[in-house]
């Protein structure tokens, strides 16, 4: 029996991974019409550890075409290089670590599977080809060429690429802290955002395509899967189908699952470092899809809000559950607008600086600068509290030193109306009361006491002590007391 195509394989996995798994073999059954290597074929995708391996070309066609591949030996050569190991190998090719002997050094040689691939993935292989080398970047695995290597089946297409030793930013990320995590993800972003100004859109951003070396410097691996900008579209890129899946699930964005390859733009990448990064930071996906149907895992994505990093762990709320809940959203146009923008936003919260990514109020900026400065608000803090204590003592004392002092003039001007009130007190005793008795004025008569009193009283009611009454009420009443020691009540 021949060979099944492509589309054949293809459609009908589909329409089995849509119907539950009790109903699968009935169906199976009726699409294959009797084709058992059709259904062989099918059977060996459904059983697929990892659903994002079977979503793309290359698992198809390797599955479809498994019996002409390469084979299981490690071969001496391929073409002029000689192979050391595998380092990789996936559904549509093997990765070799390889010998180079002009320019002598070690290198990574990617092989297809199968000479006789179908048009798509080589295609995919050649663009891949094409996109590595017009990227130049520290941060992105060079290319060193594009050959192929001659065989009895024909052509085997193979990239020479940088040899990079390393492993996935998520498995170093859980043996480092959570600053120096964050440091190596801004350099993730710096990379994509020099790729995403060359035109480049990854469209496949996953740990497994982020890996960092035995020094820890990063590089993005794997543009296979690349798009490149409208300018060189018609020369360069193979169009996305209309509906057709490209990427890995968990970190794929709503456009990207619901197959609009129109709205694919560099805010998908940014949806997709967000993804990295949840995952980087709380060592889950943002969305619990692994297990999922494809069509359950993009209702998912599509419809459902990633759970906040704060709700993880506690640590993490405020701005650093923010940043990643922005580079989720699900549309493209609520998202940082630029991975530029993203890794700013990140490097902002590991200086405590405000992000763009939250309304700015003057109390959130007080307290950045707060925790960007801390010895010097510390510092002045200490000072202004120091000067605060001082002023406080010294207004004390101050106010201790002045109600003393009034206390005193208090006194002292008390001490003075009273000597002053004796004064007048004794001059009226002298002249008034006294006076009366004075021979001149007795005229030899004799002077009661009463006689005294009235005189007194008389001089009283002239006004005698009409500007300084206290002196009156004294005198008045020591001349009450006596007429009411008389007994003269009504003149007391």
């Amino acid at each position: 029996m021949s060979t099944p195509s492509h589309d054949d394989v293809r459609r009908i996995f589909f329409e089995c991974c849509e119907v539950p798994e009790a109903e699968r073999d009935a169906t199976l059954d009726r699409l294959c019409a009797g084709d058992s290597t059709l259904k062989a074929e099918v059977l060996s995708l459904l059983g697929y550890d990892d659903v994002d391996d079977v979503l793309s070309d290359d698992a198809i066609n390797a599955s479809v075409s498994a019996s002409k591949s390469i084979g299981l030996e490690l071969p001496e050569t391929i073409g002029r290089y000689a192979i050391v190991g595998v380092l990789g190998e996936g559904g549509s090719g093997v990765v070799y670590e390889a010998t180079a002997s002009s320019p002598h050094r070690r290198v990574a040689l990617k092989v297809l599977r199968d000479p006789l691939v179908g048009a798509s993935l080589r295609k995919r292989f050649q663009r891949e080809a094409e996109v590595l080398g017009r990227l130049q970047h520290p941060g992105i695995a060079q290319i060193y060429a594009a050959e192929t290597t001659p065989s009895v089946a024909g052509e085997h297409p193979h990239l020479v690429m940088e040899l990079v030793r390393g492993r996935t930013l998520v498995e170093v990320g859980r043996e480092l802290p959570m600053r120096r995590r964050l440091e190596l993800f801004c350099d993730v972003c710096d990379a994509v955002q020099y790729a995403h100004e060359m035109g480049v859109i990854h469209r496949d951003l996953k740990p497994s395509n982020l890996l960092v070396d035995e020094n820890q410097r990063v590089k993005v691996v794997d543009f296979g899967m690349a798009r490149i900008g409208v300018g060189d579209a018609q020369t360069v890129t193979e169009r996305t189908h209309a509906g057709q899946i490209i990427g890995t699930v968990p970190y794929m964005s709503p456009e990207q699952v619901r197959g609009d390859a129109d709205a694919i733009s560099e805010r998908t990448d940014v949806y997709g470092l967000g993804a990295v990064l949840f995952e980087l930071l709380t060592d889950r996906y943002p969305h619990d899809v692994q297990h999922a149907s494809l069509a359950e895992a993009a209702r998912i994505i599509t419809e459902h809000t990633p759970p906040r990093l704060g709700s993880i762990d506690r640590a993490m709320r405020g701005d650093l559950e923010l940043i990643v809940a922005t580079a989720l959203e699900h549309r493209a146009g609520d998202r940082y607008q630029s991975v530029r923008v993203l890794a700013d936003d990140v490097r902002r919260y590991l200086h405590n600086e405000p992000i763009h990514a939250r309304p700015h109020s003057a109390i959130y900026h007080a307290r950045k600068f707060a925790r960007r400065h801390r010895v010097l608000v510390c510092s002045a803090a200490l000072i202004a509290l120091t000067l605060s204590a001082a002023t406080i003592v010294s207004v004390f004392f101050g106010l201790a030193q002045k109600s003393a002092k009034d206390a005193a003039l208090a006194a002292e001007a008390r001490a003075v109306s009273e000597a002053s009130t004796r004064e007048h007190i004794n001059d009226f005793l002298v002249r008034d009361l006294l006076g009366a008795v004075h021979p001149v004025r007795a005229r030899g008569e004799d002077v009661t006491v009463r006689a005294v009193l009235d005189e007194a009283s008389r001089a009283l009611r002239t006004g005698t002590f009409d500007d300084e009454p206290e002196v009156a009420v004294s005198v008045n009443q020591t001349i009450g007391n006596v007429y009411r020691a008389l007994g003269l009540y009504d003149d007391a």
